[in-house]
Formats: C-alpha cells, structure tokens, sequence
C-alpha cells in the first residue's frame, strides 16, 4: 500500500506468494539482479500443521546489492517484524527450510502492471478492512468521547 502513488497501482493485501506470482521477470542467478529486485524464498515450513503458502514461497526480501559478497539484502527476519539489513539473502531460517531461491525482478511493478501471471494460480480481490491492532485501523473519533479520551490521553496496549 505504501507505493500506491509511485506504482501507480496498490499491490494488493496479500503476502508474498502474490507478489511473486506478480513478478513474471525472473532471473537464474542473483549476481543478475539490481537494487530493489526481490528474492523469495521457496520451502517448507516445520512446524507440523502449518499451512502452506500458495507456491510454498515462504519469504521475501529486497535486494540491495553489495556487502562482502554483493548479496546484500534487506527484510524481516525471525518473525519480530523489524526491517534490518542483512549481508546475504541465505541464511538458517528458524521455521522453514528453504527448497530454491527465486531471483525476481520488479521491472513490471515499474511499468505499472501488478497482476498474477501465474496460470493456475487465482487471486480474487475483496474489501480488506485492517484488524484492530492494525497500524492501517481507523481510531473511531465517537469511541475516544465516550472514553473520555482527551489530547495527551495515551490508550496504547502494552504488548511491545
């Protein structure tokens, strides 16, 4: 949601396995990638009764460029939800095993086409309405009145 403006489209509500599907410039390698180019990483996860994501693509990060190896990558890792930089795209995944990573460029988000291009593969649009711990959810003005919420009235939940 966050590019809208720059893309030209919304990429869409749902996780990684749509955006790869989105992606149909794929690379063999990743020395043939530019800055901004995703990876994803295809595999299983462990824990028994997960289920699995459309594809098996369980990750996916951005491709920087450079770093001792030039695989320089930035995502979140570890299930914390925090965006670092990372010096290779590899790395031992706590709740999958990685089975293939895929190169793929964003050449086509640039042109400004997000769609699936996978054949057998559909994604239907719905209203997504964001939960209620949502960084995207809309406080109801008339809720903080009757809580006699004022300004400076902090009503954060403590789970940080």
């Amino acid at each position: 949601w966050d590019l809208k403006d720059e893309f030209g489209f919304g990429v869409g509500p749902w996780n990684q396995a749509y955006q790869f599907d989105s992606l149909p410039i794929r690379y063999e390698t990743w020395d043939e990638m530019k800055p901004g180019d995703l990876v994803f990483a295809e595999g299983t996860y462990v824990k028994p009764g997960t289920k699995p994501q459309k594809g098996d693509i369980v990750h996916v990060e951005v491709f920087l460029g450079g770093g001792p190896e030039g695989k320089r990558v930035c995502g979140a890792r570890w299930g914390k939800g925090v965006v670092q930089e990372f010096d290779s795209y590899e790395f031992p995944a706590k709740s999958w095993t990685v089975r293939k990573w895929h190169f793929c460029s964003i050449d086509t988000w640039l042109e400004g086409v997000c769609r699936s291009f996978h054949p057998d593969r559909e994604w239907k649009r719905r209203d997504w309405v964001p939960g209620k711990k949502s960084v995207f959810a809309v406080e109801d003005a008339e809720d903080d009145e009757d809580q006699g919420a004022g300004p400076g009235d902090d009503d954060a939940v403590g789970d940080e």
